[in-house]
């Protein structure tokens, strides 16, 4: 079977418009253009290459950041602690949401929120019961505090410090 001989790409007439002139140039011997499945360059690879390393190695420590990942742990720096929360006080707060603290103070949500004390417990822990669906719930006190005997997570009685 003889060959017949190429014709130059200058000369093709219609490649690269549509589908049908394409696969014609290519039953023919014809090279095809670069965008239908010619050669990549070895530069386009390495320019490729050297884009994903990029996007890795900005985009990678930027999205530790956000997510509060630290980045220095990952390479075997130090890892930096953070203290735990605590409560700072209410006074703190009502500095920079002043109109949420005037509502707060006036509401039932303050005193709910107060250390149980003799002035500030209003209800009878003197031995007093409550059942509810099963459970039996007891009240009381012990050395100055305020317990209540009741199901806990596990569903077993304890006893709970209010």
């Amino acid at each position: 079977m003889t060959r017949t001989p190429r014709k130059p790409p200058a000369k093709r007439v219609g490649v690269g418009k549509n589908a049908a002139a394409v696969r014609a140039a290519d039953a023919k011997g014809a090279p095809l253009p670069r965008a239908v499945g010619g050669r990549v360059s070895a530069s386009t690879i390495r320019i490729a290459a050297s884009a994903a390393a990029a996007a890795l190695i900005i985009g990678g420590p930027a999205f530790m950041f956000m997510t509060g990942i630290p980045v220095l742990a990952l390479f075997g720096g130090p890892r930096v602690e953070t203290a735990a929360a605590a409560f700072v006080g209410s006074e703190t707060c009502a500095g920079c949401h002043q109109g949420e603290a005037r509502l707060w103070r006036g509401s039932q949500h303050r005193l709910a929120m107060q250390h149980a004390s003799d002035k500030t417990v209003l209800g009878d822990f003197s031995g007093a019961t409550f059942d509810y669906h099963g459970v039996h719930s007891r009240f009381f006190r012990r050395d100055d505090k305020f317990f209540v005997e009741t199901d806990g997570p596990d569903g077993k009685l304890a006893a709970f410090e209010v």
